[in-house]
């Protein structure tokens, strides 16, 4: 069984960042339980490390959260967040409306401007929007790698080694937007 700690520091070799120093993060995480991690080892640690937003690297999210009319805006921003700079988007638009069958949504990217579609499906995001601007953002050897758990996302930004091994880690449960 790998303990808490030791998942952290693994997640750390694989160029994951915290934004408070191990121990408040270990605080923060513990209050469940070591168990509670060793059970599902890294899949429920990355999830609450999004969810409370301890890693610059990492977000978690519900997608039954479409309520704003500036959730994609948000999300997308979240989403290119997670590269610390790494990626640019500017003139990002995209305000939801429940009342269409579809989001219209335009950024640009590297001076081109990218046009997407969001499927509307009352209040629940349309994943596969988040992997439209992973095939267009991919350039550098970083990719966004997710797992959803009933209806909880958590996206994870890292490099192609990192990839392979948080997919190993977690039994598969890691994948790419793509």
């Amino acid at each position: 069984m790998l303990t808490l700690e030791q998942q952290l520091d693994k997640l750390a070799d694989l160029g994951i960042t915290f934004k408070k120093p191990k121990e408040k993060v270990l605080e923060l995480t513990g209050i469940n339980g070591s168990a509670y991690y060793e059970e599902e080892p890294y899949t429920r640690l990355l999830a609450e490390l999004g969810m409370f937003s301890l890693s610059a690297n990492i977000w978690t999210f519900d997608l039954e959260s479409a309520e704003g009319s500036d959730v994609y805006e948000e999300y997308i921003t979240s989403m290119i967040g997670l590269s610390e700079g790494r990626i640019q988007i500017s003139d990002l638009h995209g305000k939801f409306d429940p009342t269409e069958s579809a989001t219209r949504i335009s950024f640009v990217y590297e001076g081109k401007t990218h046009e997407l579609s969001a499927m509307n499906q009352g209040d629940w995001i349309d994943l596969f929007v988040f992997g439209s601007v992973q095939n267009i953002v991919q350039g550098t050897d970083q990719r966004f790698v997710h797992h959803v758990q009933d209806q909880t996302v958590t996206v994870v930004f890292c490099n192609d080694a990192a990839q392979q091994e948080l997919r190993e880690l977690t039994n598969g449960a890691y994948g790419s937007l793509i």
